[in-house]
């Protein structure tokens, strides 16, 4: 497994090129930032595959996988929550005020949709595999209150950033104000949601959110940062190692929630640093980008089918096999139902 997980971050390297400065202005747009998401969500899939195993069960090479996806935790979905954030921000620089008038349709209905399409599946597979659920459990998880097997939690926080980031672009109007009510109102969700019985993980992540709308608002000042010398992109991002190593250790020395925030913020900051150095995108990571979303919410699908089935979760290669073949084609599937759902709803409200 260790070889496998070790190739797939390998696959960012296959037909890469060192990016010379004429050609920094876009080192963030979408093929560059989909190719490093495309990866990590092949990574969250390890991670949720080795939670259907017994560590102690597992040989040396795939307990040291196992430990790899562990050990990265919630700074998996990192680069989702900076990107989402520097992505909305730029479309709102680039459209204006009149880009959040198309935020409800476009992020949040959207979203919303492809949620409750897997949310479906994962209704009927716990129907059919009489799964023991609480009636509460099947009637908030719509809502993403509470999960029926599915992964709810990064929908539900994902949906409430873009709300926020829409209340703050129609408040505040420009692009200063906007990111400041911002990032208060990412401080009150965090602040909120410590206060609820919830895992963390439906709060530590935010700051990579905010901090990618930050990122975006100061793009023009990093890019003359990055121009003024060729060493700049390569100082940046060693610092910007240094400090995600840092932070770690001072993290797991004393636990806090601020020396995760700040690993949140610099760990982003170092693929932001590594896609203004390089240029990424194959057909592999950009495929894998173009539906990391379904692999994301449907891989739990398959390994809940195989993992129900003794003769074939004793062989942890065949029920690895089986998940990852199952989950590509689901993935595939489920983009089609939704770009024809898609259509017919912008059809219809043409």
């Amino acid at each position: 497994m260790i070889i496998i997980l070790v190739a797939v971050f390998l696959c960012i390297f296959i037909k890469i090129k060192f990016r010379k400065l004429d050609n920094i202005d876009s080192y963030l747009d979408r093929n560059q930032t989909t190719s490093i998401i495309g990866i990590f969500a092949v990574v969250i899939f390890f991670s949720h595959f080795f939670g259907y195993f017994d560590r102690s069960t597992l040989n040396q090479l795939d307990g040291i996988a196992a430990f790899t996806t562990s050990a990265l935790g919630q700074l998996m979905v990192v680069p989702f929550m900076f990107f989402s954030g520097y992505g909305i921000f730029e479309q709102f620089k680039a459209k204006g005020e009149g880009y959040a008038d198309k935020m409800p349709k476009n992020r949040l209905l959207k979203v919303y949709l492809m949620f409750i399409i897997s949310w479906s599946l994962f209704l009927v597979l716990s129907f059919t595999l009489k799964s023991n659920y609480t009636l509460e459990q099947y009637l908030l998880s719509p809502i993403g209150v509470t999960a029926i097997g599915n992964s709810n939690w990064y929908v539900v926080i994902i949906l409430v950033l873009y709300f926020s980031t829409y209340i703050s672009i129609k408040v505040g109007g420009n692009q200063k104000a906007a990111l400041i009510i911002n990032v208060i109102l990412c401080l009150f969700l965090i602040f909120v949601l410590q206060k609820f019985p919830v895992d963390s993980c439906w709060w530590n992540t935010i700051p990579a959110y905010a901090f990618g709308l930050f990122y975006s608002y100061l793009k023009p000042h990093i890019l003359k940062f990055y121009k003024k010398h060729k060493a700049n992109r390569w100082i940046l991002l060693g610092i910007s190692i240094l400090l995600t190593v840092g932070f770690g250790i001072l993290n797991s020395m004393y636990p806090s929630n601020i020396f995760f925030f700040l690993m949140d913020m610099s760990f982003s900051l170092i693929f932001a640093c590594f896609l203004s150095l390089f240029i990424v995108g194959n057909k592999i990571v950009l495929t894998l980008g173009k539906y990391c979303f379904w692999i994301y919410i449907t891989q739990r699908l398959p390994m809940k089918v195989f993992n129900s089935i003794p003769q074939v979760k004793q062989y942890i290669y065949v029920y690895f096999i089986l998940c990852v073949v199952s989950t590509a084609l689901l993935a595939f599937a489920m983009e089609k139902l939704f770009n024809l759902i898609w259509g017919l709803i912008n059809k219809k409200k043409a």
